[in-house]
This record gives structure tokens, sequence and C-alpha cells, in this order.
């Protein structure tokens, strides 16, 4: 039985020129920076390929760190590509000693546990949590097409996901950018 490839590949198993020339020729897929067999990825309902993107984020991620905003959206399949530099936050509630680096940022977030979400490996914010931090936190000259389509097919993944953003909204009365998030969902149209 001939040995089969894994699921990602990366420089450990080919060098980067051959990875991708094999991208080019249709044989792989990026998946970050990482690629995957065709075949594998084709074959991938939303949940695998979120699975194909946790494992590829898995080697870049700090321990203990959660993947948030638009990484938890390339994450969910909202946004089409991991963004440079990674966002990532720190609970709270838990103590990590991280070092700066240009790979990530990293912020400090209050999160429930119904907020969080792990995926082989890669703790995220749900696709609810990653859609109100995207309308509340993203400047207003920032907050562009992109970042308007990712909250729709965030909020889309769940039954009712524009009520239940505004529900989380109104019951949260000293949440930081609140009027800016529900006028911006206001104007969605979903």
């Amino acid at each position: 039985m001939p040995p089969s490839l894994p699921f990602l590949l990366g420089t450990a198993e080919l060098p980067l020129a051959e990875l991708h020339a094999a991208r080019l020729d249709g044989e792989l897929v990026g998946v970050g920076d990482r690629f995957s067999p065709t075949d594998i990825a084709r074959t991938v309902d939303l949940r695998g390929a979120r699975e194909l993107r946790a494992l590829a984020l898995v080697p870049r991620l700090p321990a203990g760190l959660v993947v948030e905003r638009r990484t938890a959206a390339w994450l969910h399949g909202a946004w089409a590509a991991p963004p440079a530099p990674l966002e990532l936050c720190l609970r709270s509630d838990h103590r990590v000693r991280v070092g700066p680096n240009v790979a990530w940022t990293v912020r400090q977030a209050v999160l429930r546990p119904d907020e969080l979400l792990l995926v082989r490996g890669v703790l995220s914010t749900t696709p609810l949590r990653t859609a109100l931090d995207l309308l509340r936190l993203q400047p207003d000259g920032r907050f562009d097409r992109r970042h308007r389509s990712a909250v729709v097919t965030l909020l889309l993944m769940q039954p009712r996901g524009r009520e239940r953003a505004e529900a989380v909204l109104h019951r949260s009365p000293h949440l930081p950018h609140k009027q800016r998030a529900l006028d911006r969902l206001g104007a969605l149209e979903l």
C-alpha cells in the first residue's frame, strides 16, 4: 500500500517552491500558510473545512490564546485568508505569558464559556461572538465590504443570527462600542 499524504503539507514535508508548483498545477490548494491535496480539500464539508483551517493554525499559535475577530472569521469560513498579523486574545481569567511577536496581535477579553469553540486544538470565539466583535471593534474607517460580508456569513451560520446578536447587545449594558455595533447590525441586509 503506497504511503498517503497528510491532510496538510508544509515546508517540513516539501520545499516551498515545490508546494507552490503543485498548487499551480492544481494538485494542492492553499489553507492558510499550509497546503492540502485537492481531493481532500474538495471532499470536506463546512465542518471539515473548519478543521483543516484549524490544523493550519496550530503550529502558529501560542498556547493558551484564543483566535478572534478576522482570524476566527477565517477559521469559520467567513474571511478569505488568515489576516496578518493573526488576531488573538487572552481570556481575562487566564494567565499566559506571551512575548511580543509580529505574527500576532493580542488583547485581553472577557469571554464566557458559551462564546468559545474548540476546533482541533484551536480555541476560537464562536461565530456569533466573532460577528459581534467585528461589528464592535473594527474602527469606522476600516469597516468595509469584506467586514460586512463576514458578519453576514457568520450570522447566517446559526438560526436567527441577527436576533441573537441584537439580544446579546441589548443585555450587555456596559459593552464598549455597543451603539456602533447596533447601528452596523441594523444596516446589514440579511
